[in-house]
């Protein structure tokens, strides 16, 4: 869909309902997650010198909304690479539910 990585690794997990609420609460509105992307680096000075990338997903969705999940997840990802700090929410997460349309409407 026009959105690559280049030697980014990402990590998936699959967690149920009360684990992936755990996770991202603080974060956002938890009542509805499918999915959440999470990103930690280390710094060694102003130069980050390591960067994790995990997205979690709801297990025992349907596969269609699973492949759609995942894509608004890695969305966030790219945005995580290439996007400034200050990035707007609405922009975020707006654009990543454009991916997630995208993904589902090609998955059926």
């Amino acid at each position: 869909m026009g959105v690559g990585f280049d030697n980014v690794f990402v990590d998936l997990k699959l967690v149920n309902k009360n684990d992936l609420e755990q996770i991202a609460s603080g974060r956002r509105e938890v009542s509805d997650t499918r999915g959440f992307s999470q990103y930690t680096y280390y710094r060694r000075g102003a130069e980050i010198s390591d960067e994790n990338f995990t997205i979690y997903l709801l297990n025992g969705m349907p596969e269609k909304v699973y492949e759609a999940v995942a894509a608004h997840e890695l969305m966030h990802v790219w945005q995580y690479i290439n996007s400034p700090d200050n990035l707007d929410l609405k922009l975020a997460e707006g654009s990543a539910e454009y991916i997630f349309i995208l993904a589902y409407e090609k998955a059926i």
